[in-house]
């Protein structure tokens, strides 16, 4: 996929994603950024847009902080997936199950 058709992609997420319904979230918790405090909206559209994009320029398929989560996958017809998220609360497990 070429750098233009990937691009258009960040753009319609970037049009889609409710970072306003983000801020209310990370204001209701207090959720800060460092020492300065809460972000802001556009401090919030920035790091998405970091994210996003460093899932082309650096050729991996996931990338976090800050609460934001991207994602890329790219079928072996050239079919590319891009995916925003900004999780709240995740939690993992890994064992072995088989006894």
């Amino acid at each position: 996929m070429n750098k233009d058709k990937y691009r258009e992609l960040v753009d319609s997420i970037m049009d889609c994603f409710d970072f306003e319904r983000v801020h209310e979230v990370m204001v209701c918790l207090n959720w800060t950024w460092g020492e300065g405090g809460v972000p802001e909206v556009y401090e919030l559209r920035k790091s998405a847009r970091d994210r996003l994009l460093s899932l082309y320029d650096e050729n991996i398929s996931y990338s976090e902080s800050g609460g934001f989560a991207a994602s890329k996958e790219v079928d072996e017809d050239g079919t590319c997936y891009v995916d925003l998220k900004f999780i709240v609360e995740q939690w993992d497990e890994e064992g072995n199950c088989n006894g």
